[in-house]
């Protein structure tokens, strides 16, 4: 009988060490939750948005060493300014493995880009990270609008949802 109470109190003794080990990393993780959510950098140049005329999307230049990256940033772009209110057409086809530039002659403004990263960190998190530069230049190719910008978040979330709400910032500041 006494060894089944020694047994039992060693028992309880390692139930309250493993709780407080459990709330020690839960107290821990959450510390890191809050403190490295997400980080953004960006920069406006030139001039505002123009809202009245057609603006040709490009497949952006893509840095980076994700595989189509360019195409994503651009359909993410005319998708963004199209909710906006923006009058957008795709200056280009792209059946999933080739770009086609189209010849469109009735457009005002033509947006092109450039995509420096668009992965996901190394490491146990796995973080997204974008960075973009995107350009709005006028017929005769002087610049009206130009922003470049850089996200990274925590590692829940999706490269793609990174680089969404970078380009809506982006827009969004330069109204």
């Amino acid at each position: 009988m006494l060894n089944i109470i020694m047994v039992n109190k060693n028992l309880v003794k390692k139930g309250v060490i493993m709780k407080k080990s459990f709330f020690t990393i839960l107290l821990i993780f959450f510390s890191f939750y809050l403190l490295s959510c997400s980080s953004v950098k960006e920069n406006i140049k030139v001039g505002k948005l123009p809202k009245k005329g057609i603006i040709v999307v490009y497949p952006f230049e893509n840095f980076s060493q994700t595989p189509y990256a360019g195409v994503k940033a651009a359909s993410l772009t005319k998708g963004i300014l199209l909710s906006k209110g923006f009058k957008v057409v795709d200056g280009y086809i792209f059946d999933g493995e080739n770009i086609k530039l189209k010849s469109i002659k009735n457009f005002d403004y033509k947006l092109t880009g450039k995509v420096i990263e668009w992965r996901y960190k190394t490491g146990i998190d796995g973080e997204p990270a974008v960075s973009l530069y995107i350009q709005i230049k006028n017929k005769n190719g002087h610049l009206i609008w130009s922003a470049t910008g850089s996200k990274s978040q925590w590692g829940h979330k999706s490269v793609s949802l990174t680089a969404q709400e970078l380009i809506d910032e982006l827009v969004s500041k330069s109204k």
